[in-house]
């Protein structure tokens, strides 16, 4: 399926309606010693064309329409003309032209995605006879994402978990996100208000951006990419069962350290022909601290990390 954007006048977002008059009602010449009859007067109508653009971009009228429904009032808030445009597969272009009565008219616009109202509009405008008139009608989303929350800083590579509202899950939209301007190589939506998101390179700070259904959400600015993490407070240490060992760590982003990185503390296997991997919990986790109780005897790595970004020690407990 085809993507609409609505352009008038080389605008995203917006109906071109042009109204030009039609011919008027001329008399016909009657035969010779006839007297031609005269027709009932008619009100003087004029031509409005809605044309309608269906590229694949960003945009905000949503990806999935394929049918706009317009209705035209007169003044006096009677309905004059009705027209409805879809989207055929490979058409670029769509269009309607309605006759109407000329005068003060007002429009409105309902976009759909099969039976779903995604995105509505009204605008006003006048119909004069034998002149042209021009009116932009902008569509806004019915489904606007927003961002709600996510944490301050990660490496490159660490997901990261986002909340808001209208991430599109219920709809199956298509959901994307930015973060620093740079796109999230993945994208996992759970919900409706939940997704999680890839942390992208190429940036030192910016803002978090979702996309759902070809609408953007406002920026929400404050993540930081974290750019090092120091090795850790030890580089090895030997363990009995029930001991508690401290650690520590520094993560840097483009502005010097900070006081609470986004890391997750794990405890790996040593290697493939390890005889007995150890066991134990971290507890106290404060980003760049916590403490480790070995449970089990064996051998592992101790590492912090935070996407590719990570700092480890060796770990044996007897």
């Amino acid at each position: 399926m085809r993507h609409p954007w609505i352009s008038s006048g080389g605008l995203f977002g917006a109906l071109a309606l042009v109204a030009c008059s039609a011919p008027g009602n001329a008399l016909k010449s009657a035969a010779p010693g006839v007297v031609a009859p005269v027709p009932a007067a008619l009100p003087p109508t004029g031509e409005l064309l809605v044309q309608v653009a269906w590229p694949r971009r960003v945009q905000t009228i949503p990806y999935s329409t394929n049918l706009i429904d317009l209705t035209v009032d007169n003044s006096l808030g009677a309905l004059v003309a009705t027209a409805s445009i879809s989207q055929s597969t490979g058409q670029t272009t769509s269009q309607a032209t309605l006759t109407i009565p000329a005068g003060d008219i007002s429009v409105a616009a309902k976009g759909f995605a099969g039976s779903t109202l995604v995105a509505q509009g009204t605008a006003t405008g006048s119909v004069a006879i034998n002149r042209q008139a021009q009116v932009a009608l902008s569509l806004t989303p019915v489904y606007v994402p927003t961002v709600s929350s996510f944490p301050p800083n990660a490496g490159p590579g660490a997901l990261i978990e986002i909340t808001g509202s209208n991430f599109g899950f219920s709809r199956s939209v298509p959901v994307s996100v930015t973060i620093g301007g740079q796109p999230s190589p993945e994208v996992w939506c759970s919900s409706d208000s939940d997704l999680e998101a890839e942390v992208p390179s190429g940036f030192a700070s910016g803002s978090v951006v979702v996309t759902a259904d070809g609408v953007l959400s406002v920026p929400a600015s404050g993540f930081w990419l974290l750019t090092a993490v120091s090795p850790l407070s030890t580089d090895s240490a030997t363990l009995s069962v029930g001991q508690a060992l401290s650690l520590s760590v520094t993560a840097s982003d483009s502005a010097g350290a900070v006081s609470a990185p986004n890391l997750t503390w794990e405890l790996l296997p040593a290697g493939a022909n390890v005889y007995a991997m150890a066991s134990g919990s971290f507890s106290a986790a404060t980003g760049s601290q916590t403490v480790f109780t070995a449970s089990a005897t064996g051998s592992g790595i101790l590492a912090a990390q935070s996407g590719t970004l990570s700092a480890t020690a060796s770990l044996v407990v007897q």
